[in-house]
Formats: structure tokens, C-alpha cells, sequence
């Protein structure tokens, strides 16, 4: 379910937590998820 962010959640999501300028929510979920789960992901995350 994507709905977009208020302009107030887009900014504290690009200054606190975005990689780079062009990442999305759904890419930053994935990169932590990722990260998070370490080697012991059995599933690919993609």
C-alpha cells in the first residue's frame, strides 16, 4: 500500500533517514530490512 508522505514526513525522512537524495521509502525499507536481518536472511529481499 504506498500513499504518499506529507511534505512534514518527507522531510524528516530526507534528513534522518534517506541514503541519498533519490532513495524512496520503499528502497530505504528494504536497504534496513536487509541490513537488519544480516546472513541470516533465508529470503531474498528485492
Amino acid at each position: 500500500m504506498n500513499q504518499p508522505l506529507s511534505s512534514f514526513a518527507e522531510t524528516i525522512f530526507r534528513r534522518t533517514y534517506a541514503f541519498n537524495a533519490t532513495e524512496t521509502w520503499d528502497q530505504c525499507a528494504k536497504r534496513v530490512a536487509k541490513f537488519v536481518a544480516g546472513k541470516g536472511l533465508r529470503e531474498k529481499v528485492s
